[in-house]
């Protein structure tokens, strides 16, 4: 009897360690989105999007005349929606035509908001830049006239006007925005 028990343990343990000893980069999993890739291929495999934490997210792009824009978004979200976004988009470079026209488009979108408490909007400028930095408290903020404004098809509310962290991942994903966990 002892002899079986000590070759079932033995049995047991080079189990665990064989198969604990896999390369787990590979393995498919799922995405935010509902589609699957491999492990190394998603940032984000390890996020709960039913849980609560908080992603920085970043994404760069070239504008035109020469100009570079970087994007920065801070999302807290608890139980899977988000509750809080922090953004902050520079645009940069030599061409003041371009500049002001960045200016000008942001400072309409703040106006277009102001009205909307807890959705506060700050547009700056300098020599070579232009920078729109929002915060957006989602817990607080009156989703009725966010729609009114911006309409309810397409977009990434589900339906108690909440706006759920995997379908906001999934329209930021195709615009090339990458986010880590903090």
């Amino acid at each position: 009897m002892k002899r079986i028990v000590k070759s079932s343990l033995i049995v047991v343990v080079l189990l665990l360690l064989v198969t604990g000893c896999g390369k787990k980069d590979n393995i498919d999993i799922v995405n935010m989105d509902g589609t699957t890739s491999k492990r190394s291929e998603n940032p984000l495999y390890n996020i709960n999007v039913n849980g609560s934490g908080t992603l920085n997210c970043t994404r760069s792009a070239n504008a035109y005349s020469g100009l570079t824009a970087s994007f920065n978004y801070a999302v807290t979200y608890k139980k899977g929606i988000i509750t809080f976004i922090h953004s902050i988009e520079k645009v940069k470079g030599e061409s003041t035509s371009g500049l002001d026209e960045y200016e000008a488009a942001y400072n309409k979108i703040k106006d277009r908001y102001s009205d909307i408490e807890y959705y506060d909007i700050t547009v700056t400028r300098d020599n070579n830049s232009v920078i729109y930095d929002s915060n957006i408290n989602y817990e607080k903020v009156d989703m009725n006239k966010i729609l009114k404004l911006e309409g309810n098809e397409n977009n990434i509310y589900n339906s108690s006007n909440k706006m759920e962290l995997k379908k906001w991942y999934s329209f930021v994903k195709k615009m090339g925005t990458t986010c880590k966990g903090v």
